[in-house]
């Protein structure tokens, strides 16, 4: 997520990062009604797609140097529902046959778990390159992406895949609201995630061969959960200008 979007500068430059954060709303609704249709897997690649909606935002507004306060609040309200509620929605409709209201609690809890996080980095943004706690376009991604792949090994372990579907929306809600530091991928450089990369690439490949495409997809978006805290340069750059003129940093 990226808070460089809008400007109180007259201009269609000016518009257009706000034109994609509401991109990124409408594509998260849209991502609700499939999830009610029951249309999971194509619920899920919209979120995926709101997170391009998200990337793009921001980094429009750096290169025409077009901030606001405006922009940054439409910013999160999109987020909160593209990669808040979105996700929740989906893995409540999923597990509600098989789980009912145990569910909620577990869903209750990711949803305060974003929107918290959402509203904590717009009053105290981060400094520049790193994040406290795991953003929540990332957490969507991790939850979303589990879903498919439960889909193609729920029948084979129904119980197991229920208990970590759940216990992946409490990690995941935990490391939201922690203060965990979380680098920015595109700041640092490839030398501080080259290791990572590469064993990334290994375990991908054995799963997908072992299990399935989605598994390998998701153990790569695992491991770099686990791992990129630690990929992080010692020292960390100088904080971010107040008025949010930078690189666009995720929320």
């Amino acid at each position: 997520m990226n808070d460089q979007i809008g400007s109180d500068h007259p201009g269609l430059a000016s518009w257009i990062p706000n034109i994609l954060t509401f991109l990124n709303l409408c594509t998260g609704f849209l991502a609700l009604l499939k999830i009610h249709q029951g249309y999971f897997f194509q619920a899920v690649w919209l979120i995926v797609l709101c997170l391009v909606w998200d990337s793009l935002d921001g980094n429009i507004a750096r290169i025409f140097k077009v901030t606001s306060q405006l922009g940054r609040e439409l910013d999160s309200l999109a987020d909160a529902v593209s990669f808040v509620v979105a996700p929740t929605f989906l893995v409540t409709i999923y597990m509600w046959s098989q789980l009912d209201i145990q569910v909620l609690f577990f869903a209750g809890i990711f949803l305060v778990a974003g929107v918290y996080r959402l509203a904590r980095f717009n009053l105290k943004p981060p400094v520049a390159y790193y994040f406290k706690g795991l953003p929540t376009p990332a957490a969507a991604i991790a939850l979303s992406m589990t879903v498919l792949a439960h889909m193609k090994s729920a029948d084979l372990h129904p119980e197991i895949s229920n208990f970590s579907l759940l216990l992946l929306m409490i990690l995941l809600s935990i490391l939201m609201v922690s203060k965990v530091p979380y680098p920015k991928i595109s700041a640092l450089p490839f030398k501080n995630w080259q290791i990572l990369s590469y064993a990334s690439l290994i375990i991908f490949a054995l799963t997908t061969w072992m299990v399935n495409l989605e598994s390998g997809a998701v153990m790569i978006i695992y491991l770099f959960l686990a791992f990129s805290p630690f990929c992080r340069q010692p020292e960390s750059p100088a904080v971010m200008d107040p008025s949010g003129a930078h690189a666009p940093i995720p929320k």
